[in-house]
């Protein structure tokens, strides 16, 4: 861990420097737990646990910061020239015990942001499927794959602390190859690597859910579009309409079929080929359509359509109307 050959310049800029922009970084993207869980928990006093584990996961690394500018570059050699390994190993002894407080902290934020979710909506209905549907489609559970992983190596990480220090202290070993630095990477950088996956999978569930709600958009009753309904059986509105244009009925009828035209009061309608009786057959409002060849004046004016009933097709069937004029 110890490099002889590091000078005071370039300590200022690897250490010091390199240290105040690495973990602003990780400290902007330590809150992206806490905003997700603010979207998904509204209104609810159990959120401040994840604000306050959040404040105090920050303020360990800001320590981290602080203990890399204390130690000035001009005191890192001996007034003989020579690196001062005395002040070198009690600075990385401060070192790993604060990277220990930061990995803790760590853990508890994601702790309490999985109690505070688990309460909102892990157990109300998201409970269909197994871990990696919900991981796919929650962005909740994502964000746990960091808690995870601080939890299997943070008892890792304690015991190899705890050796160091004990063999430091009882077998005066200072210069023990134990390369921290990279277990830590290993270990916080899950978390990031969770938001950006987080992040393509949300972008991608959103691109989803855009063309789902293009495919089932409004009826559109226009010259180009065709209107399609689907009735329940047994009454008008059981019935489909099977590619009833506008232009089908601008070539049947000439004048103009308007909601008002029709009697509400008209409760039972001929079907011919049955002769069933269909009460209280309801209809949505239809206005302004072009009709060819309607005579007002006629009651037994016919409709034909192509209607879908118990599973097969009747074509054509004779429709009269008894109300309007």
């Amino acid at each position: 861990m110890y490099n002889d050959g590091m000078a005071s310049f370039e300590w200022f800029i690897t250490r010091q420097l390199g240290t105040l922009f690495w973990y602003t970084g990780e400290i902007i993207g330590d809150w992206y737990p806490l905003l997700r869980t603010r979207a998904v928990v509204k209104n609810s006093k159990s959120i401040w646990i994840v604000y306050g584990t959040c404040l105090i996961f920050n303020l360990t690394k800001l320590a981290v910061i602080g203990l890399h500018f204390s130690r000035r570059p001009n005191k890192m050699f001996l007034d003989v020239g020579s690196l001062d390994y005395e002040s070198q190993g009690e600075f990385y002894n401060n070192y790993y015990i604060f990277q220990s407080i930061v990995i803790y902290a760590s853990f508890l934020y994601d702790i309490s942001v999985y109690i505070v979710l688990k309460k909102a909506i892990f157990n109300k209905s998201h409970s269909k499927g197994g871990f990696f549907h919900k991981f796919k489609n929650l962005s909740e559970y994502r964000m746990l794959i960091s808690a995870l992983v601080s939890s299997i190596f943070l008892p890792l990480i304690s015991i190899n602390i705890f050796m160091k220090f004990y063999y430091q202290k009882r077998y005066q070993f200072y210069g023990l190859n134990f390369d921290f630095e990279e277990t830590r990477k290993m270990v916080t950088s899950v978390q990031y690597y969770m938001i950006f996956i987080d992040q393509i999978l949300l972008s991608r569930y959103k691109g989803e859910s855009s063309s789902n709600s293009n495919a089932y958009g409004s009826y559109n009753f226009n010259s180009n579009s065709n209107y399609n309904k689907t009735y329940p059986d047994k009454s008008l509105n059981q019935f489909s309409s099977n590619q009833f244009s506008s232009n089908q009925l601008s070539s049947m009828t000439s004048g103009t079929l308007r909601n008002e035209d029709i009697n509400s009061n008209e409760n039972y309608y001929n079907i011919g080929s049955d002769n069933k009786n269909y009460p209280n057959m309801s209809y949505n409002k239809v206005s302004n359509i072009n009709l060819s060849n309607l005579n007002n004046n006629n009651n037994n004016s016919n409709y034909y359509f192509d209607i879908i009933s118990n599973g097969y097709t009747k074509n054509n069937y004779n429709i009269k109307n008894h109300g309007y004029e």
